[in-house]
């Protein structure tokens, strides 16, 4: 079954569903954001991922269609398969071996996604340390917070734009400023 999903989202771009589905994305990949009124667009689609800076909502294909018409995931599967012509045998029963490896992954799925929370909670809190230091030109914390603001900044970036890569070459510093945060040392270089 989980091959089934990740069929569907190596067959179904995200911007042929928003297409198909009445969102109408512009030339930058945004649109008004159908789950929620506003004026200005804060619905974007990067890559295969959507997600809306105004609700918070986002996801791949399938989330989308779960999302816009009130399905389960496997009732999305299923309209994405039909609707886009995929062709999937969608009566296949996966084996148990195969059941408890989807659990698993989903599992460490969540549990990246809960990293990923918790490292843009961090790196939000040192970025405005950083910041409300650098106005204090006689604070020992100053040159520092210089140095490292920009930096910081960047990591935010590059968490938002690539989490996996800023995982794998970033966690331990993301552990150095946490540590140093409980610590109650303030503000030190990464």
């Amino acid at each position: 079954m989980n091959s089934h999903f990740n069929l569907i989202k190596q067959h179904v771009s995200i911007i042929d569903a928003c297409n198909a589905y009445g969102i109408r994305l512009n030339r930058n990949g945004k649109a008004q954001c159908p789950f929620h009124a506003e004026k200005e667009p804060s619905f974007s689609v990067k890559g295969q991922i959507f997600n809306c800076f105004g609700c918070g909502r986002k996801g791949d294909v399938i989330t989308l269609t779960q999302l816009l018409f009130n399905l389960n995931p496997y009732k999305a599967l299923e309209k994405l398969n039909d609707d886009f012509r995929v062709g999937l045998d969608l009566d296949y029963r996966p084996s148990r071996k195969e059941i408890i490896k989807a659990r698993q992954d989903k599992e460490l799925k969540e549990q990246f996604e809960k990293w990923v929370r918790r490292t843009e909670d961090i790196l939000y809190s040192y970025f405005r340390e950083l910041h409300f230091a650098s106005f204090d030109t006689e604070s020992c914390k100053f040159e520092e917070s210089l140095l490292e603001k920009d930096k910081i900044d960047y990591y935010i970036d590059w968490l938002a734009e690539d989490p996996i890569s800023f995982y794998k070459l970033n966690k331990g510093a993301v552990e150095k400023i946490e540590r140093r945060r409980i610590e109650g040392n303030g503000l030190h270089a990464v």
